[in-house]
């Protein structure tokens, strides 16, 4: 298998959803010579693809193959087409973070996908006996537990943790980035707002919105929880292909 190959599949690893763009842009390949690798893929069964609506073009998803072509210990992703946009905004923000220093000095970007199957890893017993005020290393890259207790640290692990869209890691500590293009309920927002204040190691989260509304929620929630140093509010004009 050629590196490219190894680097289209370790990208699908990351993500729900990949469309061709994201790997042209990935490999700064041109619209055929990306089909014709994607079709090479498709035929060997490392990955399959995803049909959609007219308005949308399909994707593709790694498959148990693919996995195991990489060494790749994730599980297979699964398909959803309501986070469709999401998914595919969540690609492009990857790159945007892997590529050009658009969010500054990184030292690792992770995936949701990535960070779920970080945690799961770790034993149950190993998450709850975790004191709440332990302070995360900000030279290690990947620390104890990546998702954050909604709520703040007195909410035990086995009410689940929240994932952010991408994590960055950064020299000064961790940065989560929320891909926000529904609203979510203003209690379910505050509480992961609140869990990210509690987290020591988090030095700031940034919201990206192509809703008005949410925008605005955004923004009164962070004032009423008194976080509004933490919290960053990014306006997006998200299209389908990518958000501009």
């Amino acid at each position: 298998m050629r590196d490219p190959d190894r680097e289209v599949l370790a990208f699908a690893v990351a993500h729900h959803l990949i469309l061709a763009d994201h790997v042209a842009s990935l490999l700064g390949s041109d619209a055929d010579a990306t089909r014709e690798r994607l079709a090479r893929l498709h035929f060997a069964g490392l990955i399959r693809r995803t049909r959609m609506l007219a308005t949308h073009p399909g994707g593709y998803q790694i498959t148990s193959a693919g996995l195991a072509a990489i060494a790749s210990d994730l599980p297979p992703p699964r398909f959803d087409p309501r986070r469709y946009r999401h998914d595919i905004g969540a690609g492009w923000l990857w790159l945007a973070a892997t590529t050009g220093g658009n969010f500054g000095p990184v030292e690792q970007v992770l995936s949701e996908r990535q960070m779920q199957a970080h945690d799961t890893k770790r034993n149950a017993a190993e998450l709850e006996a975790e004191p709440s005020d332990r302070r995360p290393d900000p030279t290690e890259p990947i620390g104890p537990c990546l998702g954050v207790h909604r709520g703040g640290t007195e909410v035990r692990p086995s009410t689940g943790l929240h994932y952010p869209d991408l994590l960055l890691i950064t020299p000064a500590g961790r940065v989560p980035i929320e891909l926000e293009l529904s609203a979510r309920g203003a209690e379910r927002l505050g509480a992961i707002m609140s869990g990210y204040a509690a987290h020591p190691n988090i030095r700031g989260v940034l919201y990206m919105t192509d809703d008005h509304r949410v925008a605005r929620l955004i923004d009164t929630l962070s004032t009423r929880l008194g976080i509004s140093e933490l919290i960053h509010l990014q306006r997006i004009r998200f299209q389908a292909l990518e958000p501009a």
